[in-house]
């Protein structure tokens, strides 16, 4: 018995202090991931847009499902690991830069993309930014110490890149 009250003790220290360091950390974080691509900058664009074939691509993304938005902007709900996460383009200038944002209040988390392609010899490179949000102090420890905030958009970048056939090389340039 005692050797039980012991472990539970020791595991209630590990949460009292993962989520006293997860309060201390900022609400607001960024960060960039960078990557060079064998394809126009019009082909990655639409890629970026075509969220109809993410299911296709993406690892993680089960189905997306079109939202009409009142105000006509692109808007869909993709269904994966997370559960529904919603998001709504908030700017487009084809075919150099895209911001789109999570459009929840009720995620433990948040914030805006913005995906910067640019020319580039043979090809494009294709820049993400994440202005992020975490208001969870839980999700907030995990993401900086576990996940790491760059990991998301790695992964988009290598699942687009295997989109296209090709294995990319990231260059973390922010974070």
């Amino acid at each position: 018995m005692k050797w039980i009250l012991i472990a539970a003790a020791a595991l209630a220290s590990v949460v009292i202090l993962v989520m006293v360091v997860g309060a201390l950390l900022p609400r607001h974080h960024a960060a960039a991931v960078r990557a060079r691509f064998g394809r126009p900058a019009a082909e990655i664009y639409r890629a970026l847009l075509a969220v109809d074939e993410f299911p296709q691509w993406r690892s993680g993304v089960d189905r997306v499902e079109r939202v009409d938005k009142p105000g006509g902007e692109p808007a869909w709900v993709e269904h994966g690991g997370f559960g529904p996460i919603p998001f709504v383009v908030v700017s487009s200038a084809a075919p150099n830069r895209l911001v789109t944002r999570i459009d929840s209040d009720e995620l433990p988390f948040g914030g805006t993309w913005t995906y910067v392609v640019e020319a580039a010899p043979d090809g494009s490179t294709l820049t993400i930014t994440e202005d992020g949000d975490i208001g969870n102090v839980l999700f907030r420890f995990m993401s900086k110490f576990v996940f790491g905030h760059h990991r998301t958009m790695e992964t988009y970048l290598d699942d687009l890149g295997r989109k296209f056939g090709q294995q990319v090389s990231l260059e973390r340039i922010a974070g």
